[in-house]
């Protein structure tokens, strides 16, 4: 189970950054919130305890080291567990366009759940499909990306490694671009989520 897991979490990175809006992020720190010539960045999240109603940091739970090129993007991050050994890292490309062009996943628990996700993108910088591959480097799943003249994410669908339709999103947009529903069909064109 614990590959599927790890694929899972790759996967539902990919679907975050390739959010649903129209906006166009300039470059990974501004997608993080961070101003200024940011090289590094650390960040570690504890195990919480409540004591006396308050909450209080009680061990270490992940430290993250995030690596940033010259331009402000994501190049490199690094996962440690509470025992301070290195879990996961993620190794980013990006295009002259400061667009993601390919991540690499590695696992260092379970090495089986290395992926490589390869995006590629329309001449207005739309993204318009991600390609994930297996540590055996095999298509396993291909993910391609509808927009309307807007820039507003219409359609998204999930293909398998086999070329068949997994899921297919619709969303819905207002008139200001934000998503006011979704619709989730399964590989039967059957309605399986509705938000």
């Amino acid at each position: 189970m614990k590959p599927i897991n790890k694929l899972i979490q790759v996967l539902l990175i990919t679907f975050i950054i390739s959010s649903c809006s129209n906006a166009k992020i300039k470059n990974s720190l501004s997608e993080d919130g961070l101003k200024g010539d940011v090289k590094v960045l650390t960040t570690l999240e504890y195990y919480a305890t409540l004591k006396f109603g308050e909450p209080h940091s009680d061990s270490l739970k992940t430290k993250t080291v995030d690596v940033y090129d010259k331009r402000g993007n994501l190049i490199e991050e690094y996962v440690y567990n509470s025992k301070d050994s290195l879990r996961d890292k993620y190794i980013d490309k990006f295009d002259l366009q400061d667009n993601r062009i390919e991540r690499h996943y590695f696992d260092f628990e379970d090495s089986s759940s290395n992926t490589k996700v390869l995006f590629t993108y329309d001449k207005e910088g739309y993204r318009t499909q991600n390609d994930v591959f297996s540590a055996k480097n095999v298509l396993d799943e291909r993910f391609i990306y509808k927009y309307d003249s807007l820039g507003n994410n219409i359609e998204e669908d999930d293909y398998k490694s086999d070329g068949s339709l997994e899921t297919k999103t619709i969303n819905k947009f207002d008139k200001k671009g934000n998503i006011k529903e979704s619709f989730v069909y399964d590989q039967n064109d059957s309605l399986s989520q509705k938000d």
